[in-house]
């Protein structure tokens, strides 16, 4: 694997696709333990800058990625985001809220300059719909991620996700996190400049700002080789936090196959694991004295029937990824998921 140290703006210099696997999680980060910090953080710069201190850079952490060979000359080149899809997703979030205020506040240049969400020359695409974007989110998050970018203002969000209040409710209902992202951004910024009443003060204050998250802020950018086991280091990546469960695991040893052999992914998942995305399989259930979730014994008794032998609770991935490895049942997965399908 290469590491390198690299600047925020960097991760999006060039025509580039970061891709979050079907596997990762949704877009979780919030405002108390994320937002707030990173936005401190940039202020902290900010006024050091105009204090005309001397910065260093501010690592955020790591961004891992997986480059996916292409299939052809015209698709723009894909890297899976095996790690820092919530880091990547609130940068482009940020970014998103500096250009649309700064087109507000008309300075176009600077709002052009900022805009680094899409990638130029869609004619010359495989697929310009999706390659377009810089950052291709799961189809979780997906629609409402590329509504935000698309929206152009503040004002369109808002049109498409307005706050709504039910009756006899005080508060106003939850709007999707990515949209409480931007909102929480964007009006950062309006306050930045809410006191600077000179169009020259405030264009200079924003684009000091972006001076600060183009110039100040880094990720050590590690890129994996051919080698490394892409499946291996997510779910060592993940061992210390929330723990993942066992069709946690193997869903995301099935569509990093699905990734790898260049598997229509999203169509796979729309046929056939969609359904499995509903409450109803996170239910925990009871056999003697263990506690699982539906979907984790259904995987468990689908595979035991598969191979013949019970299979422990504990290690239904790693039984599923040895059969898969020394069996080979399935030429593809489109084979896999008929068969699944009629259990």
């Amino acid at each position: 694997m290469q590491a390198n140290p690299r600047n925020l703006i960097g991760l999006f210099e060039h025509t580039l696709r970061y891709v979050v696997p079907i596997f990762q999680r949704h877009y979780v980060w919030d405002e108390e333990n994320q937002w707030s910090p990173l936005w401190e953080d940039i202020i902290e710069k900010f006024e050091q800058r105009r204090d005309r201190q001397k910065t260093t850079s501010h690592f955020l952490g790591a961004v891992i990625l997986d480059a996916v060979k292409k299939k052809s000359t015209r698709e723009t080149s894909r890297f899976l985001v095996i790690d820092g899809q919530q880091r990547i997703t609130t940068i482009q979030l940020f970014l998103t809220a500096l250009r649309d205020f700064t087109s507000e506040c008309g300075f176009i240049k600077l709002s052009n300059a900022v805009g680094r969400l899409f990638n130029p020359d869609p004619e010359l695409m495989e697929n310009s719909s999706e390659e377009i974007f810089k950052l291709w989110p799961t189809q979780f998050n997906r629609k409402v991620f590329c509504d935000i970018l698309n929206a152009g203002s503040f004002e369109g969000v808002n049109k498409a996700y307005p706050l709504i209040r039910l009756p006899r409710k005080r508060k106003t209902e939850p709007r999707d996190r990515l949209v409480e992202a931007y909102v929480f951004f964007y009006a950062k910024l309006r306050r930045l400049c809410e006191n600077l009443t000179e169009p020259q003060s405030k264009e200079d204050a924003l684009l000091e700002l972006y001076g600060v998250f183009k110039d100040d802020f880094a990720v050590v950018e590690i890129i994996l080789g051919e080698q490394d086991d892409s499946q291996e280091i997510f779910n060592s990546l993940n061992a210390h936090g929330k723990p993942l469960s066992q069709s946690d695991l193997l869903r995301s040893f099935v569509f990093m196959r699905a990734e790898k052999s260049h598997e229509d992914r999203d169509r796979l998942f729309d046929l056939y694991w969609s359904r499995f995305e509903d409450n109803f399989w996170d239910i925990q259930t009871r056999r003697g004295n263990l506690w699982s979730s539906r979907l984790d014994l259904v995987t468990r008794i689908f595979l035991s029937s598969k191979i013949g032998i019970a299979v422990d609770a504990k290690k239904v991935h790693l039984a599923y990824m040895n059969w898969i490895r020394t069996s080979q049942p399935f030429q593809t997965l489109v084979i896999f998921y008929h068969r699944a399908d009629e259990i």
